[in-house]
């Protein structure tokens, strides 16, 4: 599915070079979900954008789906990115003046494949599946941060793409939110036989993944293979951490409606005696 073989990417800063990856080499197999963690700078989104094809300024190899990329010319590559990878984005990348069922179809605009059916009738599908279904007329900002994520997820499934390629999904959203879409990407990578390859800097996010590998300057530090048990624990801590988030909000909101019955209650008790005493 995925091989990468001694990549190095270097970018020019004025005078200074700077090398952001400096020979990774990895493989994800058809199927696996694979999360991908460091630090700012370490070289997580350079690496997504090579193996998308968005970046084809490297050293090394990058085989992906059976093709190697640096082979491609540029139409062959655009026909890669847009019928066999779909991108989902920390920023949605939405276009405001569009609604949410022409968001949804513009991969459709670049690449026609009318053996698969209506376009329209696809992109509603696709919405469907992350739970959108009704919300087609709106715009990006009628909607919520969850939502238009999950727009941005339909989006990238229009395409019936192999892979899904997600670059800090859940940065945008509150923790409750972010776990919502990254169960909803757990269970999409499942039910539509996907391959995804997920960049994140949350430990909570990455605890989905079937492996974890860890860059460091530009370097693969770590790899980590995370066990059907292991998984469930983690995500159990997981829910465990939002839950204890969550808490101070519900106990306030509890103590404030029991405040307003009891006023209720003494306001009733009060207008109750003034009646009487008025009989």
């Amino acid at each position: 599915m995925i091989r990468i073989e001694r990549l190095q990417k270097s970018f020019t800063d004025g005078a200074a070079r700077v090398d952001v990856l400096r020979g990774v080499s990895l493989q994800v197999e058809e199927g696996e979900l694979v999360a991908v963690m460091g630090a700012s700078g370490s070289g997580k989104s350079t690496l997504l954008h090579v193996i998308g094809g968005l970046d084809r300024a490297y050293q090394g190899t990058a085989q992906v789906l059976g093709h190697d990329l640096a082979q491609l010319s540029d139409g062959d590559l655009a026909r890669f990115r847009n019928e066999s990878v779909g991108f989902v984005f920390q920023g949605f990348n939405l276009v405001a003046p569009l609604n949410v069922l022409q968001n949804v179809l513009l991969p459709g605009y670049f690449s026609r494949r009318d053996e698969e059916g209506p376009e329209e009738e696809r992109a509603r599908r696709a919405l469907e599946r992350v739970g959108l279904a009704g919300k087609e007329g709106r715009l990006p900002a009628q909607l919520s941060g969850g939502e238009r994520q999950r727009v941005a997820l339909a989006r990238a499934l229009f395409g019936r793409p192999r892979l899904l390629l997600a670059d800090e999904p859940t940065g945008s959203l509150d923790p409750a939110t972010a776990a919502e879409v990254i169960a909803l990407l757990r269970e999409l990578g499942e039910s539509e036989a996907l391959t995804v390859l997920l960049v994140t800097h949350d430990d909570r996010v990455a605890a989905v993944a079937d492996r974890i590998l860890h860059l460091r300057d530009g370097l693969l530090a770590e790899e980590q293979a995370q066990q059907g048990t292991q998984r469930q624990d983690d995500l159990r801590t997981a829910d465990r951490s939002r839950a204890t988030m969550a808490q101070p909000a519900v106990e306030a909101n509890a103590s404030q409606g029991a405040s307003e019955e009891m006023s209720e209650g003494s306001s009733q008790a009060a207008s109750a005696g003034r009646g009487g005493a008025a009989r």
